[in-house]
C-alpha cells in the first residue's frame, strides 16, 4: 500500500513510523516513541533535545518487546501544518 500524506482538513498531522511531509520542529505538539530498550532512552532524549531546541513537544516512552524489520526506535507525532490546497478540498 502506497503511503499516503496525512493530513486532516484542521491541518493536523499524524504520522506513524514514516518522515513527516511538510512543517518544522514548532509545528509538532506530541511525539510517542518506542524502544525495544529503555536503556536507549538517555541517546533518544539527546536527539529528541537537538531536533526540537527550546521547543518542547508532549512527549511519551514505551519499551517494547521488539518492532517492524528489527528496529530499535520508533515514533509517532502529531503536528499542526497551516492550510494546503488538498485541506482546502475537504471542505
Amino acid at each position: 500500500m502506497p503511503a499516503l500524506e496525512p493530513v486532516t482538513p484542521d491541518g493536523t498531522v499524524w504520522v506513524s513510523a514514516q518522515l513527516p511531509v511538510g512543517g518544522n520542529a514548532e509545528s509538532v505538539a506530541k511525539v510517542q516513541f518506542y524502544l525495544t530498550d529503555i536503556a536507549a532512552w538517555e541517546a533518544v532524549d539527546a536527539v529528541f533535545a537537538e531536533v526540537f531546541g527550546d521547543h518542547r513537544p508532549a512527549r511519551a516512552v514505551l519499551q517494547v518487546a521488539g518492532l517492524h524489520h528489527g528496529f530499535r526506535v520508533a515514533a509517532d507525532a502529531v503536528a499542526r501544518r497551516g492550510r494546503t490546497e488538498r485541506s482546502e478540498g475537504r471542505r
